[in-house]
């Protein structure tokens, strides 16, 4: 003889079964003194759970709870948005200077014909750095893009690192 499953001996102590359901669990517990004493446990359980009042929650707290879901979700809405915004502003800012390097590098004069102009000393540190890598800088243009793309980069970093410390105080 098969017994009854634990999920349908819950549901019956609970009330949940449809009535064809529960007419055959009470046909079987004629019958079936192990299923007896595992009801009896169940409704001694549910007997327990309901005099503690630990079944239902009360709705100051279903309401705290639900605040709570709902701000978590408005937080991580905003915090979408702002991903969001971030590609963009990256996209645009890197297009922007990808234009001015390639602009740059077929407008622009090589590094010495530039008449009057003094290069700032990180600039050339940077191109002494690159021809001791054997990589030739004809265009100061290729060096300013390059240098406000490391600025970008790290400007993104800091913004990003701030308005991690906000979100999560």
């Amino acid at each position: 003889m098969s017994h009854i499953s634990e999920d349908i001996m819950m549901d019956f102590v609970d009330g949940n079964l449809l009535p064809e359901q529960r007419k055959a669990a009470e046909r079987h517990l004629l019958e079936c003194t192990a299923c007896i004493e595992e009801i009896a446990l169940y409704w001694s359980l549910s007997n327990l759970l309901v005099e503690e009042n630990i079944i239902k929650a009360p709705p100051s707290m279903a309401n705290h709870v639900m605040t709570q879901v709902e701000l978590h979700h408005s937080i991580m809405m905003r915090k979408a948005k702002s991903r969001n915004l971030a590609i963009r502003f990256g996209v645009i800012m890197f297009g922007l200077l990808a234009g001015i390097v390639g602009l740059g590098l077929i407008f622009g004069p090589p590094i010495g014909d530039i008449a009057g102009f003094q290069m700032p000393q990180y600039i050339v540190n940077v191109v002494n750095y690159l021809q001791s890598l054997k990589i030739p800088i004809k265009n100061p243009s290729v060096l300013y893009g390059v240098a406000a793309f490391m600025l970008i980069l790290i400007t993104e970093r800091v913004v990003n690192s701030f308005r991690h410390r906000k979100v999560t105080a």
